[in-house]
């Protein structure tokens, strides 16, 4: 199970859990496309201002160690903790 977006023109809506939805705004050169309910590829001529993009919108909703919720790529290695045993 993921978050939600919406893409209004060059904004992100995101309902990642929170109380509030957040809208992140996308610079002129960096474009969207839509795949489904839970994914989109974001696409630049500008390598460097995608990879900024990228960064800022997963650091709205970090991954976490033990359930690995949040937001990543496509590419990303996730290594989950292990949880706490009762003896």
């Amino acid at each position: 199970m993921g978050f939600k977006y919406l893409i209004e023109d060059k904004n992100i809506i995101l309902n990642l859990g929170y109380s509030h939805i957040i809208k992140y705004k996308l610079h002129k050169d960096v474009n969207i496309e839509y795949i489904n309910n839970l994914e989109f590829v974001l696409y630049s001529h500008d390598k460097q201002l995608l990879g900024k993009t990228v960064s800022e919108i997963k650091l709205l909703k970090k991954i976490d160690a033990y359930k690995g919720k949040g937001i990543r790529s496509e590419d990303d290695i996730i290594k989950l903790k292990e949880s706490k045993k009762n003896k």
